[in-house]
């Protein structure tokens, strides 16, 4: 997403973490990105060739699926089982900037013939995952120590995302490991153009989602005030 000043988000995320709509909302954003990034992971792990590789992915899929079930499990404390709902498409941050990449680089469609044809994946092919994702959970990261700190005295919220924002770290890491590693093995020009689109995506998606966003907790914070 678009860079923010840390103190003025939290100052900006408090006040709207009060209001038990607007937690909710955020929570169930986080937990549907969860469920995307496990099943778009779990779409290829099998097929990576590199062990090494594989190892870390298994890791990263699971953890994701642990984060959904500990982010569902406390919105159902918070609200009951009614609040966990599918996110509409223009709050749905993943899904448009999986759509923007696929438009913008026809190289993906390789990777996604390997994964319907189920033939073995090389980290040539990984390229793209690796820069995309490696972004993502660095701003997820950024986002999750934001909500953290604007949770207040919800201390329950507050050790879920503790939990999550401490395997956030470990996706950070492990991701520039691989983005490293593929760089010693000769792919630097193709991280290089990859960091360039995956950079100008966000940036650009980014700025429209935040506006939506805001628009969104005012109007979630209204309805309640109004009820």
């Amino acid at each position: 997403m678009a860079q923010i000043d840390p103190q003025q988000a939290i100052d900006f995320m408090t006040p709207v973490l009060r209001n038990s709509k607007a937690k909710l909302f955020v929570l169930n954003n986080f937990r549907v990105g969860e469920v995307r990034g496990a099943r778009d992971l779990s779409a290829f792990v099998e097929l990576i060739d590199d062990p090494g590789v594989k190892a870390k992915v298994i890791r990263h899929t699971a953890d994701e699926g642990r984060h959904q079930y500990m982010l569902a499990k406390r919105m159902i404390e918070l609200g009951g089982l009614g609040v966990l709902r599918p996110v509409a498409k223009e709050f749905d941050f993943l899904e448009q900037l999986s759509e923007a990449g696929r438009a913008a680089h026809p190289g993906r469609q390789v990777l996604e013939e390997k994964i319907a044809a189920r033939t073995p994946i090389e980290n040539r092919d990984l390229v793209g995952f690796a820069v995309g994702a490696h972004r993502i959970e660095k701003d997820a990261l950024e986002f999750l120590h934001i909500v953290w700190q604007s949770c207040g005295v919800d201390l329950g919220t507050r050790r879920v995302i503790e939990e999550i924002a401490a395997d956030e770290e470990y996706h950070v890491r492990y991701l520039s490991d691989l983005i490293r590693q593929f760089q010693d093995e000769g792919l630097d020009e193709e991280i290089r153009a990859q960091r360039t689109m995956v950079d100008r995506i966000n940036e650009e998606i980014g700025a429209t989602m935040d506006a939506r966003m805001a628009e969104q907790f005012a109007r979630l914070m209204a309805e309640s005030a109004e009820s």
